[in-house]
């Protein structure tokens, strides 16, 4: 009898599924993202991948990149109105951009491989990246977040830096190339003192992916398929810049 009752609970335990966790974009059994319930279908939205124009992503390889999943452990950062953490779309993104990047012959330093961040405090998991980013010597630093603003009309994304020259060059490459593998509302480029855009001694920019905030973005930026466009518009504006 006792051997029926665990035959029947394991059944039933494989027919629903095992408890999710916080999940993991691709490469872990730990970390999922929740999918997409918002109220239009964010892949629908894509332009097609062939009305891209061509773009070498071979010129990638060999070349170090480091990027900067924005937030996580006790600084989710911003949430959107579905209850998502930012924390969790910048991961889910930074892993399909490692998987682009890699695939084209990258060397990928990530400053965070889960929930938690890197260092102790606000200041501390700032430092800590930076420090991860120059101990590696990368060819550029791309850091992933996303935006927040009390007006919800405000969609697209941003793309930030702070030195000029290359990483003025930088951003414009990757918010051109995000923007048209998005089909999305151009905010441009803007010069800020972010503190990762300040202390890396490379080439550095700051991605605000789109507005959490926004309900429509919010639907988006949660969307595994919008994610994997991100991290490919991100991945081609790296190679524009390195001559692809």
């Amino acid at each position: 009898m006792l051997n029926n009752w665990l035959s029947l609970l394991l059944a039933v335990f494989l027919l629903l599924g095992a408890p999710g966790g916080r999940g993991a974009g691709p490469g872990s059994g730990e970390w999922s993202v929740p999918p997409s319930t918002g109220v239009i279908e964010p892949a629908a939205e894509l332009p097609p991948l062939g009305a891209l124009p061509p773009r070498d992503l071979s010129v990638l390889a060999g070349r170090i990149i480091a990027v900067d999943p924005g937030h996580g452990g006790a600084n989710p950062g911003a949430h959107g109105p579905s209850g998502t953490a930012e924390a969790d779309n910048t991961l889910a993104i930074a892993r399909y951009l490692q998987a682009e990047l890699e695939k084209a012959g990258a060397h990928v330093v990530m400053t965070r491989t889960g929930w938690q961040a890197p260092g102790i405090g606000e200041l501390d998991q700032l430092k800590a990246r930076v420090w991860l980013a120059n101990r590696s010597r990368a060819d550029v630093f791309v850091s992933i977040h996303n935006d927040s603003n009390p007006d919800r009309t405000k969609t697209g994304p941003t793309t930030y830096y702070y030195g000029l020259g290359n990483s003025r060059r930088l951003a414009r490459d990757v918010q051109a190339e995000l923007v048209q593998s998005l089909g999305a509302v151009d905010n441009g480029t803007v010069r800020r003192s972010f503190y990762v855009l300040r202390h890396t001694r490379m080439p550095a920019v700051l991605v605000e992916a789109g507005f959490i905030t926004t309900p429509a973005d919010d639907a988006r930026l949660r969307d595994p398929v919008y994610q994997r466009r991100i991290a490919l518009g991100i991945a081609r504006g790296l190679a524009r810049y390195f001559g692809g």
